[in-house]
């Protein structure tokens, strides 16, 4: 090693001799680089280093993720723990302690119960990072253990057997809780639907996420009383015992009722269009002047795919959308190079995707 920085300080007079400002650049970048290599440090796990010294404990932090991480370059990112080296021993997803404190990414939680400290429920992977860290007195993030969550009875808090994106749902006594944030609902009749739809005996509720942003994280409440045997369809429908739900943009949901579930008929492949109480919808708004004795839903050839367009006597329709001009008689569902679109002889409607709003465009077939 002393050889090459020494090899390196010849290239640096070099190049001050010849007066090149990139050459010493460059060559000042390879010099810190070579430098750094001299001083080993010898790994203990999950980013926890001896010093080459033997006498200090280091971490080697992301500046990204890890909170009071200075902006300062190259091999400076090591914090040095303030720990004792000789009772140190690491633990799990970054914590580790000596004979005295626990520590979260080399820093030291002051915050703690040290004697009742517990770590458990660990979980990682590429998706998840996740598990619980409590004492006699609190209950505290998991990912970031200087915080409290609030409300969390650290005697009773658990996992639940509900998973959800990147985390997973726990609860308390009294409460439950996603991404660190408890969650206002009643926790005798709180049960999910899908990852992201839940319900109790009052309400529906949406959840809103945004993976590991624990302030990004809430239940959208829809009232619902008294809500039957709640299942999901297929994603976006929600059928219970005296309605249908199909979700839409931005979180919402329309409540279709329904007199008699026995008259529910969704059409396949895509569940657009479906029949309640001999009626018409198209994502749950009615389709008004369709005629339910011939309507039907266009299909790939074979079957294979999805389609969005239907007909009946009168109309061809596109989502909602009539086309005025297709004659329901001659109009034929094709597969046109990588579109899929309807045409007859004379004309073809294409969809216009990317947009809002469904709408095809309607022009000449040798277009």
């Amino acid at each position: 090693m002393k050889n090459n920085a020494n090899s390196v300080s010849k290239w640096l007079n070099l190049c001050n001799n010849r007066r090149s400002p990139w050459k010493k650049l460059i060559l000042t970048v390879l010099l810190a680089f070579a430098l750094q290599s001299c001083h080993k440090k010898k790994p203990l796990g999950d980013n926890y280093f001896i010093a080459k010294n033997g006498s200090e404990i280091l971490y080697l932090y992301d500046k990204n993720s890890s909170p009071g991480a200075p902006d300062i370059p190259w091999d400076d990112k090591y914090r040095v723990v303030n720990a004792d080296i000789k009772s140190f021993v690491i633990l799990q997803a970054d914590y580790a302690k000596d004979k005295d404190h626990y520590f979260h990414k080399g820093i030291m939680l002051t915050n703690v119960d040290y004697a009742t400290f517990l770590i458990s429920d660990h979980k990682e992977d590429r998706m998840v990072i996740a598990g619980i860290v409590r004492d006699k007195n609190h209950v505290y993030s998991f990912r970031n253990p200087h915080n409290i969550i609030e409300e969390a009875d650290p005697e009773t808090y658990q996992k639940t057997d509900y998973a959800v994106g990147s985390g997973y749902w726990y609860k308390d006594s009294k409460h439950y809780f996603v991404h660190d944030t408890v969650v206002n609902t009643d926790y005798n009749t709180f049960k999910p639907i899908t990852e992201y739809i839940y319900h109790d005996k009052d309400n529906i509720y949406l959840l809103h996420t945004s993976g590991y942003s624990d302030k990004a994280t809430y239940l959208k409440a829809i009232p619902e009383p008294g809500l039957s045997n709640p299942k999901e369809i297929v994603p976006g429908i929600i059928e219970s015992d005296n309605a249908v739900f199909v979700s839409q943009k931005e979180g919402r949901f329309i409540r279709i009722p329904v007199e008699d579930k026995q008259s529910i008929r969704y059409f396949q492949p895509d569940y657009t269009y479906m029949i309640i109480d001999r009626k018409i919808y198209c994502q749950g708004e009615p389709l008004e002047d369709a005629d339910i004795a011939s309507f039907s839903v266009y299909k790939y050839p074979g079957n294979n795919g999805f389609s969005s367009y239907a007909k009946d006597n009168n109309y061809v329709y596109y989502y909602d959308d009539k086309l005025l001009d297709a004659d329901p008689n001659t109009v034929r569902f094709v597969k046109d190079g990588n579109q899929n679109l309807i045409k007859d002889s004379h004309y073809k409607w294409v969809p216009q995707y990317g947009n809002i709003n469904h709408f095809t465009r309607k022009m000449p077939i040798e277009k």
